[in-house]
């Protein structure tokens, strides 16, 4: 049977319910801090928001659209668009990423627009890659940053600027020797934003230093098949300007080059050339590559007896005598340098004379050719009359002669002349005037605070966080763990450009006044004027004239060779002589 209850209020319920939360109230702020509490904790501090807090905010806003360039940029130049000559460049306004839809309106901390056109990004293509300029010019603000494309990194001969960790593992088994190579590419670009704000500009003038030699550590190298070794080199001076450079193997069959590492492939040798993009210095280094298989020779002898006992008789060369015994050879060094000796290529320890005679280092021998200083001097100019002094550079000879002039001599006579003249006379006439009737004020654009905005961050706290010092707390929320999740909501300043008086100027009045004033009439008169008249008159004079030739002394120079022959025909046809320096 339905049986159907009518809901009435009870109050009853109602103050039970009211209680209960009014305990749980308590409860709470018995348990946890109080926001009274955590205000009262911070001593009544104001609540200020600084101007490097505030300076944090701009210079954020500024990285991030700067970044928003690069990124756009980057897209954008694919390598159909890049330059194709070395140093030469292309350019992409702020403007034109607009009309290529490739980024949106990019705003300084006052919601303005950034300058379209001095903001820009430029790919400039160097020997050794391409490299990204983004140049940002927002108000006060004008910075860029650099960025390395190696996306696009170029390759000269078989060898590319990349960055490559080589993982080698070696598995020797009883017959045959097994090199296994893994070779990882990673590219790395960094990336580095720098900001300034200040409104100072500092030039700098940077002198470019040329590159003068290349070394290296090493010119001759000799590697068992599977091994590897790094090369070194040093671009002089250390403080040039362009230290890049580029590397190339002869023989790709023998060695191969990554990274400057050479590893061994197969027996035979092959040349290493190292050229600066600078000057076009070279430096050579031959790798000798030996085999290093090892013979092993198997000698078997199986013995039978009835007793059922099977004998197998190894040697490291391998004898069977039921039990399998492996001897792992002690390390050997052959045409190495190791803790201060030579291993020759059998890896005994001899002198370095030795060492390089069986290992075939290749010893260069340094010739050199001084050039005297040479004087040369120019042909001689033209005689002229415009004297020109001797200077260590240039030579000067002179000669003097008299010639006929016809000058021109100025003689005064006394003539009657009538001629106009001038006087003056006093009158009275209205004039106007400025005075002052008052003064009114002078109005200024200054900047001043008109509201806050709320700067939110998120973060976690064992106690959930209370209102203080201009901070508000929101989303609070609890794992159940024991940790509080919040956003604090911190208030910054918002300012807005108002007119402020700043001064007064004066406010004149034109008025009208009778002022004396004295004026100029005209007349004629006759009077004794001299005048002076010009008589041809010949003379004669003496006359110096010059002629000049540029002295030109280029100081004596040596240069210097280095070749694997003592006995260099070449170097020594062309006037070189060999010094007894090797390396």
């Amino acid at each position: 049977m339905y049986d159907e209850r009518r809901e009435t209020f009870s109050f009853r319920s109602f103050f039970l319910t009211l209680l209960l939360l009014v305990l749980f109230i308590l409860l709470m702020l018995f348990l946890f801090p109080t926001r009274w509490e955590f205000k009262k904790s911070c001593n009544g501090t104001k609540s200020v928001v600084d101007d490097k807090t505030i300076q944090v905010i701009y210079d954020e806003i500024y990285t991030n659209n700067i970044n928003r360039m690069k990124e756009a940029a980057r897209g954008y130049y694919t390598a159909d668009k890049l330059p194709k000559n070395v140093n030469g460049t292309s350019k992409l306004t702020l403007g034109e990423m607009y009309d290529k839809h490739l980024i949106l309106k990019v705003k300084d901390k006052n919601g303005k627009e950034c300058d379209k056109n001095k903001s820009y990004a430029e790919v400039t293509k160097y020997s050794d890659g391409y490299k990204l300029k983004v140049n940002l010019s927002c108000g006060t603000q004008d910075n860029y940053i650099v960025v390395n494309l190696s996306d696009y990194s170029t390759c000269a001969s078989n060898t590319c600027n990349t960055q490559t960790n080589n993982n080698k593992t070696t598995n020797t088994s009883k017959d045959n020797t097994t090199t296994k190579t893994n070779t990882t590419t990673k590219t790395t670009t960094n990336t580095t934003t720098k900001t300034n704000t200040n409104t100072k500009t500092n030039t700098t003038t940077n002198t470019k230093v040329a590159v003068t030699g290349i070394t290296a550590s090493k010119t001759a190298i000799t590697l068992k098949v599977g091994e590897s070794e790094k090369i070194n080199v040093t671009v002089l001076p250390s403080n040039a300007s362009n230290t890049n450079t580029v590397w190339s193997n002869s023989n790709n069959a023998v060695v191969t080059l990554n990274n400057r590492v050479v590893v061994a492939k197969a027996a035979g040798t092959s040349t290493i050339t190292v050229k600066t993009a600078d000057g076009g210095k070279t430096v050579t280094i031959k790798v000798t590559v030996i085999s290093d298989k090892k013979q092993e020779t198997n000698t078997n002898t199986n013995t039978n007896t009835n007793t059922g006992t099977k004998t197998n008789t190894n040697t490291n060369t391998n004898t069977n005598t039921g039990t399998k015994t492996n001897t792992t050879p002690t390390t050997t060094y052959k045409c190495k340098y190791v803790d201060g000796k030579y291993y020759d290529s059998t890896g005994k320890v001899v002198t370095k004379d030795a060492y390089n005679k069986s290992c075939n280092v290749v010893i260069n021998y340094e010739y050199k050719l001084t050039v005297p200083a040479k004087t040369t001097y120019s042909n001689w100019s033209s005689w002229q009359t415009t004297a020109v002094s001797k200077t260590s550079t240039r030579e000067v000879e002179t000669k003097t002669e008299t010639v006929k002039v016809t000058t021109i001599e100025k003689r005064t006579v006394i003539e009657k002349v009538t001629e106009p003249y001038t006087y003056t006379e006093t009158i009275k006439e209205p004039q106007t005037k400025q005075v002052q009737i008052g003064t009114e004020n002078i109005y200024e654009q200054r900047e001043v605070q008109v509201g806050t905005i709320d700067v939110v961050r998120t973060g976690k706290s064992s106690v959930p966080p209370h209102d203080c010092c201009n901070k508000t707390y929101r989303n609070i929320q609890h794992d159940g763990k024991g940790t509080y999740t919040w956003e604090e909501v911190t208030k910054a300043p918002v300012y807005k450009i108002v007119n402020v008086v700043v001064g007064t100027k004066p406010i004149y009045k034109t008025v009208t006044e009778m002022v004396e004033k004295q004026v100029t009439k005209t007349g004629t008169r006759t009077v004794d004027k001299p005048k002076t008249v010009e008589v041809p008159v010949e003379t004669t004079k003496k006359v110096t004239y010059y002629r000049y030739r540029t002295v030109t002394t280029t100081p004596a120079q040596t240069y210097t060779k280095w070749s694997t022959s003592k006995n260099d025909t070449t170097l020594l046809n062309q006037g070189y002589k060999l010094t007894g320096v090797t390396k």
